[in-house]
């Protein structure tokens, strides 16, 4: 619908994401949440981002993985333990400027290097 925009396709398992370093923000809207290793791909993300939107994205007690019912089919379902998303965040100097909670545990959050 839109080919002004541009477009990077990639396998989050297999970059190191050098390329999100031209942007100024991350947008990523049911992305961690539906990965096997949602922590890794954080921790790399983060490594070259600035500021980060993660839009809707489950923080419990501790962290979880499990597989769940999603359009007809399966999918993973990670939520990131309270303790260990603030690691990460910490390790990659990043801060939460701004927050939403949702309900269910479900949280939508500005993240920004300090």
């Amino acid at each position: 619908m839109h080919p002004e925009i541009e477009y990077v396709e990639f396998d989050a398992n297999n970059t190191d994401f050098e390329f999100i370093k031209k942007y100024d923000t991350v947008l990523m809207n049911a992305f961690i949440d539906v990965l096997q290793n949602g922590d890794v791909v954080l921790d790399k993300v983060l490594k070259n981002a600035n500021k980060v939107i993660l839009h809707r994205q489950k923080i419990a007690q501790k962290t979880k993985l499990e597989i769940r019912d999603s359009y007809g089919g399966k999918t993973y379902g990670f939520s990131f333990g309270y303790e260990e998303f603030q690691n990460i965040l910490s390790k990659n100097n990043f801060a939460i400027t701004h927050y939403f909670k949702w309900n269910n545990d479900s949280y939508s959050f500005l993240l920004v290097r300090q």
